[in-house]
This record gives C-alpha cells, structure tokens and sequence, in this order.
C-alpha cells in the first residue's frame, strides 16, 4: 500500500496523549482532536512551501533530525511547552523553519478553527510537528531518499495534503504560498488583478463600440435611403456608414479533438491519441513515435504542408494531448514530459518555426485566479521546454487566458475537464 504521510503522522499521535494534552491545556478532548486535524495539515503545507521555494535540502536535514532524536516518543514533554528549552525547543525551531514570521498567524488559525485558546493551539502544533516531521524522516530514512527524492515525493503527496486542509480554512493564503494552490482550479492566496482587470476595460470597449454600430446600423435600416446623409420622420439627421466597420480581432481559439474518456481519478480528460505512428522529421534530425491524432501528428501536419498558411487574425493552435498538470498547481504530471520531449524535437527539425503557449482553466472557482493560474501553468510549459532543449528564440511567448475561450461545454464534467488544457500557437514555420 502507498505510504500516506498523513495517516502516518495521526498515528503517531495516540488517544491517551490527546487526553492528557487536553487536561493540561483545559480544552476538551474533542477540541484538541479537531485541532489536530488542522495542524497536521498546516505542517504539511509548511512543507509544501518550503519544497516549492527550493528548500528541499534544508527539509532534508529537518526530517531526519526529527527522526533521529525519536520527537514524537516523547511527545508527553511537549505538553504546554512551547519552546522554553529542550525538546520543545527544538519543535519551535521545527516550525519557526517551516512558517517564518508567519507561526503565529497559523497558530491563531488553528485555535480559531477548534475553537480554543491559542496556548493550546501552539501546544497542538508542538505535537503535530514532530509526528509529522518524524514520520517523513522515517520514510525518508528507509528509503534512502536525497533531497531531490524527498522534493518529488512532496509533489507526489500535494493532492492528498490539499484535500485534508479542512473546509473554511485558507492556510495557503495564510502562508503566501503563489504555487500552492487548492482544487477545483483557483487558488486560495490573494494575488495581482491588473490581467483581469485590463481584459475586463477591453471587453468593455468593444461592447460599447459594438452597440453603437448596431444603433447607427437600425436607424440607416428604419431610414429606408441609402445615402449619405438623410432624416428620419422625427427630423433627426442620419449618417449612414457606406464602409466596412472593423469587428473586434477574433480570438484565438485552440483546436481540440473530443475524442476521449475522463480518468475517474484525476478528472483529467484523457484524449484517444489513435494508434502509434512514426513521424519521420526533416532536416536528419530523427524519427518520433507518437498517435496519429496526437498534438505532435498534427503540427508535422502543418508544418510540413506547404498551402497550409499562417493565421495572423485566429492564430493556428493545437491543444496538448498528453500534457496535464496535477490538480491545482505547475507540477506536471510525469507522463507530460515526453510529449514536451517530442515538441522539442519539432522545433529543431524546423528550425523557422516559432511557437506561444497558451493556458486555460475550467470556469470553477474565481476568475482572477483562474487567469494567474494559466499563465503560472504556460509559463512552467515554456521554461521546461527550454530546460528540455529548445532555442529560446522559438518560444515567443505565453499567456493564460483563463477561463475565457473555453474548448468545449462548461456545464459538464467532461467538458471542463477538456478546458483545462494547454495549447501551442505557430506563429511563424
């Protein structure tokens, strides 16, 4: 059975140590239970944190310091202690590592989530630190993990942290944590609007600017002349637009296939890349393997037909098959590495090609934050292709687009699933 971090720290806390820290503390049991189910997952977040700010090494030697002076055997030393000298002291410095300035604002979280004093709440955390921190050193311990080991197998853990954060609790906008984000595809931390707001200014332009043609256009209708200038019966002069009005620019919309089942797991839409290909590319640069209604098929397509033309106005996007991302977040699924692998080999066998990334997300949650998590998620796109190889002078650029431009139905699980994608514009081949 898969290790699961956090039952490995509940467990390390046993019934007869949650009583008497309730007696010490003068709450009741089933207020520092509750508690608990808070703070363990606050000290996972902490982890979180720390990992996605590069911390991994510092975390390391943290683990195996709790695991090594056996904290959580004498966890009944802890008991109103909340860093006077000792091992209570060296808790302090536990969690001093993972929330900086910030312990006292999870603190006061914790204790107004139990309901409790905040005493308790510090007393609490003083618990859920060691058996969380010993039970990774463990683990850590076991199985030889380096710190680039202990950093993958947070990242593998983030799902199940963020869903045991309880309802109604914003620990990673209590801890400023950008790249932790909760499910359903926005994120709990308060970030910029000036993305949003500027669409929004833009939308707004073009409502009026087209509600205006549209009142010109049914008055020269109503006037029943076709020249330039006339009256209506009421006497009012009529200019009528002889010319083309320019509509607004359309907007890029990223092709899809809906071919596809949803991963009952994941909830991710996982699309039918039809039967294994070889694509022979040019220039001697090589052969790839991949579906024929793959992202990578269909761009050699394109690229390689010659009456298949540039589209300035709508833009030439293809959808990304094979490349997710875990819920919430810029971690990738493992499985999306080889098709960014393939891209980059398209980029150098085609050498004048230039390509921007767009991300998009489903319409659940706030729409502010859906934006910044697409751009966050096409930014991690475009810095791992670089990373895998490519020339940065091919990647023009990314841009989140949100929940705006959706590829399929909002009102279905399917269809939301298909709108959380990343897509590839050619720019130039």
């Amino acid at each position: 059975m898969p290790f699961n971090l956090i039952d490995a720290a509940k467990n390390m806390i046993p019934q007869d140590l949650i009583t008497k820290a309730a007696g010490s503390a003068g709450e009741s049991e089933q207020g520092i239970s509750k508690a608990l189910t808070a703070a363990i997952p606050a000290v996972l977040m902490g982890l979180l944190g720390r990992n996605a700010s590069g911390g991994s090494t510092a975390l390391l030697s943290i683990v195996k310091d709790a695991a090594g002076n056996n904290a959580w055997s004498n966890m009944n030393s802890l008991l109103g202690n909340t860093g006077s000298g000792g091992l209570g002291s060296t808790v302090m410095g536990w969690l001093r590592s993972l929330f900086g300035d910030r312990l006292g604002k999870i603190t006061d979280a914790v204790a107004g989530f139990a309901g409790i004093k905040s005493s308790s709440a510090s007393t609490v955390l003083n618990m859920a630190a060691p058996a969380t921190l010993g039970s990774l050193g463990k683990y850590v311990q076991e199985n030889n993990l380096t710190a680039a080991g202990l950093s993958s197998f947070l990242q593998s853990q983030q799902s199940m942290i963020l869903g045991s954060v309880p309802g109604g609790m914003d620990i990673a906008g209590t801890l400023g944590m950008p790249g932790i984000i909760t499910s359903g595809e926005h994120i709990t931390a308060s970030f910029p609007t000036h993305r949003a707001a500027e669409t929004v200014k833009k939308t707004n332009a073009w409502i009026w600017l087209t509600t205006l043609l549209v009142a010109m256009l049914l008055i020269w209708l109503l006037s029943g002349r076709s020249c330039n200038q006339q009256k209506l019966a009421s006497g009012i002069p009529v200019i009528a637009v002889d010319t083309p009005v320019a509509a607004p620019p359309a907007v890029a919309t990223p092709t899809y296939r809906s071919t596809g089942i949803i991963d009952t797991v994941s909830g991710d839409f996982v699309y039918d890349q039809g039967e294994d290909i070889v694509i022979s590319l040019p220039n001697n640069t090589g052969d790839l393997k991949a579906g024929k209604w793959s992202t990578e098929a269909k761009l050699v397509e394109f690229l390689t037909n010659s009456s298949a033309r540039i589209d300035e106005k709508n833009g030439n996007w293809f959808d990304f098959t094979n490349v997710r991302f875990k819920t919430g977040g810029t971690v990738m699924t493992t499985s999306s590495s080889t098709q960014l692998q393939n891209l980059v080999m398209i980029l150098r066998a085609f050498p004048n090609a230039v390509f921007k990334i767009g991300g998009y997300t489903d319409n659940t949650g706030d729409a502010e934050k859906n934006l910044l998590l697409s751009q966050q998620r096409a930014d991690f796109i475009t810095a791992e292709l670089i990373r895998l190889g490519a020339s940065r002078s091919q990647l023009t650029g990314s841009e989140g687009y949100g929940d705006k431009y959706p590829a399929a139905d909002n009102e279905t699980a399917e269809g939301r699933a298909m709108n959380r994608r990343v897509a590839v514009n050619v720019k130039a081949k």
